[in-house]
């Protein structure tokens, strides 16, 4: 009987354990959509962004560079 009330218990306490993480990520995601909407969508560069921003910035210094050396 003993063995029967420990798997009771650990079935119990598994759920209980399950239901709470859930709830703590279901609660998270609904929080983020509702305070912050679209705010890290807006926020992320995809890949190509990046590689072209990358560009720019390297373009730039190299004008840097030039200009310091013509004065």
């Amino acid at each position: 009987m003993s063995t029967a009330m420990f798997i009771v218990g650990f079935c119990i306490f598994a759920a209980y354990v399950g239901f709470l993480m859930w709830n703590i990520f279901y609660n998270h995601r609904k929080n983020r959509e509702e305070n912050y909407p679209g705010y890290y969508s807006r926020h992320t560069l995809n890949y190509n962004e990046k590689k072209s921003n990358a560009k720019v910035l390297q373009e730039k210094t190299k004008r840097n560079k030039v200009k310091s050396k013509q004065i």
